[in-house]
């Protein structure tokens, strides 16, 4: 018969099941058993990856446990964010370039992921109200209403807690940081040397596919071929494509060759459905989004096919075409990279109301409906983003539309 300790640590397991009615189950359950489960709970978090993270927390707000339990807990979140701070300082020391740029993209998300992380676990404790005020006020531009909200933490929780809080939510200068967790936590910036292993053997994606861009662009991925060439035949997709990149960039090869992940990520970044999005967002949406080409005279999609999937032009040139009475057809618009198309189709289950034709030679990345929702399970974020975009895109549309109504058909094109 099990323990009551393995029962936890298999329903803690269970929060991460692929079947989300599994992983509800286990919420309810650990729920259900109260307060006996906080032990393991508080162990999980210290090493659970980010989506079960907010899992976790959850649960053990629902908890309300006490303030002494959590105390070392939050200062186990505030020794991480120091340790990000000293690691982004390591980076922001070396040339600017996109590897760089995207490793500490990467620092900053789970930066401030650790920081709320911090207050959610406050508020678990049963100091919501009282957490939310000292947040807004921490986060002030006033000096003076940050000070009132220091003096206001000094006095719910831990004084040490909010000593070393406020420089972690102030943003201070890196160095300022640094100087805090390096004397409350002995924490001080790593070598290069030492980070680069450990990002290639991190299993995170960010940091991998960061790292391979990293050493491409520091001339340095024959001397680091074994891990490399090991990501490119074992790693995740996106993984393994930046690692091929990594080792083809420094043979200088110049044969035709496929979009790496960051060069996904850098151009997402430039499509407007996904500007407020951060690196890791974009990340997960680049393991959905499948290269295709289409050569000029080759359809994407057909008007009246079933929209399944939208489509992000990264080089080329596309006609946005709908068929005539005649057979005809009419030419609504053409567009290049970066726009979007079919974006319509993520949301609604509806037949095609145009054709897209390559008018050149055009590379594009297609991501489906079901894909898009996974995603957007994972980060409501992208979801919310998505749904302003498109309202107001659609409102443009409406408009494109009435002006062509009241000013006649534009002229037919045969294809």
């Amino acid at each position: 018969m099990l323990s009551r300790s393995e029962v936890v640590g298999a329903l803690i397991r269970k929060l991460d099941d692929e079947e989300p009615q599994v992983a509800e189950a286990a919420e309810a359950a650990l729920t259900t058993i109260g307060d006996s489960s906080i032990p393991e709970l508080l162990e999980a978090l210290s090493e659970a990856p980010l989506h079960l993270r907010e899992v976790l927390i959850r649960v053990l707000s629902e908890l309300r446990m006490p303030e002494a339990e959590i105390v070392g807990s939050v200062r186990s979140e505030m020794e991480v964010a120091y340790g990000l701070v000293a690691e982004q300082a390591t980076l922001e020391d070396l040339e600017e370039s996109p590897g760089r740029d995207f490793l500490v993209d990467g620092l900053r998300v789970d930066y401030g992921e650790r920081v709320r992380a911090v207050f959610r676990l406050l508020r678990a404790v049963g100091l919501g109200r009282e957490m939310d005020l000292i947040e807004r006020g921490l986060r002030s531009k006033d000096r003076r209403v940050m000070a009132v909200a220091v003096e206001g933490m000094e006095k719910v929780i831990h004084s040490s807690i909010g000593r070393l809080l406020v420089p972690l939510v102030d943003e201070l200068p890196l160095w300022e940081r640094l100087a805090t967790g390096a004397k409350a936590f002995g924490i001080s910036s790593p070598p290069l040397e030492e980070l680069l292993p450990r990002y290639l053997d991190s299993g995170d994606q960010v940091q991998q596919i960061g790292v391979c861009a990293l050493l491409a662009e520091r001339g340095e991925a024959q001397k680091w071929a074994e891990p490399l060439q090991r990501l490119a035949r074992e790693g995740p997709p996106t993984v393994a494509s930046q690692a091929r990149g990594a080792l083809r960039e420094e043979a200088e090869e110049e044969m035709e060759t496929e979009l790496t992940t960051l060069d996904k990520v850098l151009f997402l970044r430039k499509v407007e459905l996904f500007r407020e999005l951060d690196v890791r967002a974009l990340t997960a949406i680049v393991t959905v989004a499948e290269e295709r080409t289409a050569e000029p005279g080759v359809f994407l999609c057909h008007q009246g096919d079933e929209g399944e999937s939208m489509f992000f032009i990264v080089a080329g040139a596309v006609q946005v075409l709908r068929e005539g009475p005649d057979g005809a057809h009419v030419k609504l618009d053409e567009v290049g990279p970066p726009e979007v198309l079919g974006e319509m189709a993520l949301f609604e289950d509806k037949p095609r109301t145009a054709s897209l034709c390559a008018r050149e030679r055009t590379t594009y990345l297609e991501i489906s409906r079901v894909g898009f929702q996974g995603i957007m399970s994972e980060y409501p974020q992208v979801g919310a983003a998505a749904s302003r975009t498109l309202s107001h895109r659609l409102r443009m549309v409406l408009e494109r539309e009435d002006r062509l109504r009241e000013g006649g058909t534009p002229p037919t094109e045969r294809i």
